[in-house]
């Protein structure tokens, strides 16, 4: 079906009564205002281009801040208050193209887009057609499940997950998503951990890799709404990292190799072990090498687990970056991490990167 409209007015009318009508929102979107604008409550609709050459995207967002910041403003009800973190559908119709993005509102707004249905394709395009319809889809299911899930707005604070052990954050760790926190009972009380939030997580290649001591000892990794939550041992305490024995420690450049060479044989040797076993790390660089130099008890560790995995499985993230970081050639964005590779990178350890990639 194919309609053009001159007026916006009446093209955000159609669309939202069809989302009703296809069952894609629990309930038809009444009329409301944001500031000036105009909208359907509940559904968030941009269908111009952009309003003086702006992004819809971004002008759906600032939509999203003034209703948000209207309401604040006029709501007195603390307890009310609370609850504008309840999340919120942008459906963007700009053009030939429908578009998908959610916000929500924690300590700040957080905005992302999820998908984008091109309207003008051909009619055999039949492939793109039911991508559109997959898009469509799960938006009636995200819709309707949110409904389910969230009868009534969900009060502001912590996510709560179900875990065998209750531990309390102490703080953030700079501007990361990693806290160091204690273990709270009497069995455990004072245990000191290290939490990491990450979007993928490697927990074979960390227990693997515990095994054979070349990790902190993993305790648990959840799953928290699509993210992986890492609870490890925090070991700061007695180890520190070989950068910052390098960057900020007493050692000159040039003694490296004298004073932390047994560092980067231990790493090697370790690694060696690991391969054996069928893993890779995939970023063996090193901020992500705990040192322990204590007269006798000298140790190594390696951590940040994020992108490693069984062989030949494991592949580079398509977020890599490689600025100020020395990576083999063909370690690249979507590509396969190798045993070379992890090598490659612990041979230049003790090196300063010789250039800056993008």
């Amino acid at each position: 079906m194919t309609e053009t409209f001159i007026a916006v007015g009446d093209c955000q009318d159609t669309l939202s009564e069809l989302l009703h009508e296809w069952g894609i929102v629990p309930e038809e979107p009444y009329p409301g205002r944001i500031g000036a604008f105009k909208d359907n409550g509940d559904l968030l609709v941009k269908l111009e281009m952009g309003l003086g050459g702006s992004d819809p995207f971004v002008e759906a967002i600032h939509c999203y801040l003034e209703q948000l910041l209207e309401f604040t403003q006029t709501q007195t009800d603390p307890a009310i208050l609370a609850k504008v973190s309840f999340p919120a559908i942008l459906l963007l119709h700009f053009g030939p193209y429908l578009a998908v993005a959610a916000v929500a509102y924690t300590d700040q707004p957080i905005a992302e887009h999820l998908a984008c249905v091109p309207l003008h394709m051909h009619s055999t395009n039949t492939e793109e057609a039911e991508r559109g319809s997959r898009v469509l889809s799960a938006l009636r299911v995200a819709l309707h499940d949110l409904r389910e899930t969230c009868p009534t707005l969900p009060s502001r604070g912590p996510v709560l997950v179900s875990l065998s052990a209750t531990f309390m954050t102490m703080r953030a760790i700079e501007d990361s998503r990693a806290f160091r926190a204690h273990l709270v009972g009497p069995d455990s009380a004072g245990k000191r951990l290290y939490v990491k939030f990450s979007v993928r997580y490697s927990e074979e290649a960390h227990r693997a890799a515990h095994a054979i001591g070349l990790a902190p000892e993993l305790h648990a990794v959840n799953d928290v709404y699509g993210w992986y939550m890492a609870v490890m041992d925090d070991r700061s305490s007695a180890y520190t990292s070989l950068w910052d024995l390098k960057e900020n420690g007493d050692i000159v450049r040039h003694k490296w190799v004298p004073v932390l060479g047994w560092a980067q044989e231990a790493v090697q040797e370790k690694l060696a072990l690991l391969h054996e076993r069928g893993f890779v790390h995939g970023d063996v660089r090193d901020a992500n090498v705990l040192v322990r130099n204590t007269e006798g008890e000298r140790d190594v560790l390696l951590v940040d687990w994020d992108w490693a995995g069984a062989t030949p499985k494991a592949r580079y993230p398509y977020t890599m970056s490689r600025r100020g970081i020395d990576r083999p050639g063909s370690a690249m964005p979507g590509e396969q991490i190798t045993p070379e590779h992890d090598n490659w990178m612990s041979e230049r350890l003790l090196t300063r990167p010789r250039f800056l990639w993008l």
